[in-house]
This record gives structure tokens, C-alpha cells and sequence, in this order.
């Protein structure tokens, strides 16, 4: 019997077409675990920011929240840049399970058990 696959969502705004490639196949799936670039999608078992939440058609960026199908244990904020770049305030930070960050250093950083009790997550603007 077949591990049933792991479902990350994956939000950014930058294009799907961009993270495809580093698959072989533009196949977002690596072992048991497959990535969804889906917009809208509710079955996944994490979810993983990468930067900041993007805006929905029509909607203003600063409204923009994604209300979690995920435990919020399981949501994943990806840094783009340094904090000698840019700055990713407490209130934002902390709304996710995790931050992956990379320091000026060019050395990568977890910081886990931020998560608040609220029920999705809110955009940085």
C-alpha cells in the first residue's frame, strides 16, 4: 500500500512557471509529498508562504487573507531576502508555524512556535 502523498500549497507572487521548473517534468512532486500552486485550493496538509501573501484578482493587496485549511502548526513562511534587505514585521512573522529565513550571512534560519490561535493568516501590507 502507497504513503498517501503530502499536499503543500504553495502561495507566492511570483509565477507558478518559476518554481516549475526546478521539477523534473515541471512535475511539482518529489517523493510523497506534492506541491499545489492553486490559488483557491483547501485540501492540503501545510501551507508555505514564499515572501508574502498575494492578492486574489480584484482584491487589494493589504485585505488579502487566507483563512487555513491546515492545522497553523504546519503553515511555512519562506523569506526572500536578508533582514539587511527587507524587513518581515513580528505581527507577520508570527502568524506562521515556522519562518525559514537566510541571514546577511547567506546562513539559513528555522524559527519555530510563533503560531497564535487565529484562524488564518493575514497579508504584511
Amino acid at each position: 500500500m502507497q504513503d498517501p502523498r503530502l499536499r503543500v500549497e504553495v502561495l507566492s507572487g511570483v509565477p507558478a512557471a518559476v518554481f516549475l521548473h526546478q521539477f523534473p517534468h515541471n512535475e511539482p512532486a518529489r517523493g510523497n509529498c506534492e506541491l499545489v500552486f492553486e490559488r483557491d485550493a483547501r485540501e492540503y496538509d501545510w501551507l508555505l508562504v514564499y515572501d508574502d501573501l498575494p492578492a486574489r484578482p480584484g482584491e487589494a493587496k493589504r485585505t488579502t487573507r487566507e483563512d487555513l485549511a491546515c492545522p497553523r502548526a504546519h503553515t511555512l513562511l519562506v523569506t526572500s531576502e536578508p533582514p539587511s534587505a527587507k524587513i518581515y514585521g513580528n505581527d507577520f512573522s508570527r502568524q506562521f508555524g515556522m519562518v525559514l529565513t537566510r541571514r546577511s550571512s547567506g546562513r539559513c534560519r528555522i524559527r519555530s512556535g510563533y503560531s497564535r490561535s487565529l484562524r488564518g493568516i493575514d497579508t504584511m501590507a
